[in-house]
Order: C-alpha cells, then sequence, then structure tokens
C-alpha cells in the first residue's frame, strides 16, 4: 500500500503560484507513475480543489460534491485522477452539507470541501464511507 499527503498550493492569480500548481501536479503524477500496480494508492491531501458537478467529471468523482463549478485545482486534480485511473472518495457518498465542508475560510464563513480523498479504481470498493467529522479543535481551519 501507499499513502501520500501533502498540502497543494492554493489557486491564486500571480504567474509563480500558477507555476507552483503546475510543480506540484507534475510532482505527484510522477510520484504515482512510481507505484507499484499491485500496491493499493491512497491519496489524503489538501489539494485547495473544488470539484464541480460538471458531467466531465463523473468519470472520477460522484454526485455529491459540495460545489457547483470546478475550480482550477479541482480541473488539475479531475486530470491527474482521470490520468492515472483514481476515484475521488469522498464525493461518492452522499451526506449533509456540513459534513462535506472540510474547510471553513475565516473571514468569510463559507465551507468548501478542498481536502480530498483519492484511491486507484480497482481499491475504491474498500472504502465505505468518507466524511467530515465537525468538532475536533486542532487549531486549524480544516
Amino acid at each position: 500500500m501507499t499513502n501520500i499527503s501533502a498540502y497543494a498550493p492554493t489557486e491564486d492569480e500571480n504567474k509563480q503560484n500558477a507555476e507552483d500548481v503546475e510543480r506540484f501536479y507534475n510532482k505527484l503524477s510522477d510520484v504515482c507513475d512510481k507505484t507499484p500496480r499491485n500496491n493499493a494508492l491512497i491519496l489524503l491531501e489538501d489539494f485547495n480543489a473544488k470539484i464541480g458537478k460538471e458531467h466531465s467529471n463523473k468519470r472520477v468523482a460522484g454526485r455529491h460534491t459540495l460545489h457547483d463549478i470546478t475550480s482550477e485545482n479541482g480541473e488539475k486534480l479531475v486530470q491527474l485522477a482521470i490520468a492515472h485511473n483514481l476515484e475521488i472518495s469522498n464525493t461518492k457518498f452522499q451526506h449533509r452539507r456540513t459534513h462535506k465542508g472540510t474547510c471553513k475560510a475565516p473571514r468569510h464563513g463559507i465551507c468548501n470541501q478542498i481536502d480530498h480523498v483519492l484511491i486507484n479504481k480497482r481499491r475504491a470498493s474498500t472504502i465505505t464511507d468518507v466524511r467530515t467529522l465537525r468538532g475536533p479543535n486542532c487549531d486549524s481551519d480544516h
């Protein structure tokens, strides 16, 4: 089994940040490529990526996402999932909105689903549920 945890750069309009995002996804793709085919590959990450309900995401994401529109980081995540035959598990299960959000914006109080759990599709049936548990205070906005 190969577990990968990482923190993706946030979306920003400056050129440097776009290059950081590109480097992050290229490196992550390289790590996925090096994972033996028989291993379960699990990614638990703060991708800073919103996955929307667009039809184009159906190959890798479920319909129970918190967002309607996919962000730029979300598009990168969907592309990564397609390229490596991964499934975005936390959008597959129906839960209340309060159990989908993984990050609350400090100034606006808006809840976002930007942390995701991915697993290779041939092992996806081993995941029986993914949801956010509210309440733990670990000095984080996630």
